[in-house]
């Protein structure tokens, strides 16, 4: 099980480029692996959308065992993290993500037209991975081609944590 740590990941991702390279350059032999990668990827993503809608069942539950257990002290304490962390995320969306558009020379209005939607599941969600399957249509009405969506998106819902960095600290700083 320490393939699924953090430094474990780290060897998935290696590997996975690795066989990746490999597939693609075995050519026809390597077609059929390429299509069965292609099909299980198909399905993991649907896995994710299931869980996204069944996921909120599990949030109350949990919500509700808190209220019954510590009362509402605790909602007053999540409110205030939540509320910072909200406003934090917010700031460094819009601020940090129009300073790249603007960088990268792309249009600003057909950037956050196709932006809202992975946005807004991300920020609901507050999770990179169930946010692929939006972020990918996203990327395809943007015109990106899809051999560049199929590598940058995962890769960046693995290891770009920029929220989740932020959260840590915010966390901490709950907790003290």
């Amino acid at each position: 099980m320490d393939i699924f740590s953090v430094g474990g990941l780290l060897k998935v991702i290696f590997f996975s480029i690795i066989f990746g390279l490999a597939v693609s350059l075995a050519g026809e032999k390597g077609a059929p692996v390429a299509r069965a990668l292609g099909y299980l990827s198909d399905v993991v993503l649907k896995v994710v959308t299931i869980v996204m809608w069944v996921a909120p069942l599990g949030v109350f539950g949990y919500a509700a065992w808190l209220m019954g257990t510590y009362g509402t002290t605790i909602l007053v304490a999540y409110g205030k993290l939540i509320t910072l962390d909200y406003s934090v995320s917010l700031a460094f969306f819009f601020v940090g993500y129009t300073i790249v558009v603007a960088l990268s020379r792309l249009n600003p209005i057909v950037y956050w037209k196709n932006i809202i939607e992975p946005a807004l599941v991300a920020f609901t969600t507050r999770s990179s991975a169930v946010t692929l399957p939006v972020n990918i249509r996203a990327a395809q009405r943007m015109g990106i081609p899809d051999y560049v969506t199929n590598l940058v998106l995962p890769v960046g819902a693995t290891c770009h944590m920029d929220g989740t960095a932020m959260y840590q600290v915010l966390c901490a700083v709950f907790i003290a």
